[in-house]
């Protein structure tokens, strides 16, 4: 989709390819949230255990950086919120405590 005057507006989307090459990360917590030049910036973090200390403790490490236009940002919110809706529908997920929520700059 485009605003930009002489570039067409698509209505549909071109076709996906799958690139099994394109690495997956896991992650388990997200650090922090940016918002710069219409664009969210996620940054998301793994907790690991430091075992150069007695005992262990753990730590968050960055693990991977994701950068979206807000409008694509807007979209993954509409598709996460029903995901989530469906799966409290049917039990799966339960509302409990929070973890501590990102930095939101």
């Amino acid at each position: 989709m485009s605003n930009v005057v002489g570039f067409p507006a698509h209505t549909q989307a071109p076709p996906l390819v799958d690139d099994p090459s394109v690495p997956e990360v896991f992650t388990d917590n997200l650090a922090g949230l940016t918002i710069n030049q219409g664009n969210v910036n996620l940054t998301f973090a793994t907790i690991r255990a430091d075992h150069t200390k007695m005992p262990p403790t753990n730590l968050r490490k960055i693990t991977s950086r994701l950068v979206m236009p807000i409008a694509v940002a807007a979209g993954l919110y509409e598709v996460l919120g029903q995901v989530i809706r469906d799966l409290e529908g049917k039990g799966l997920i339960v509302k409990g405590p929070q973890n501590p929520g990102p930095v939101i700059q």
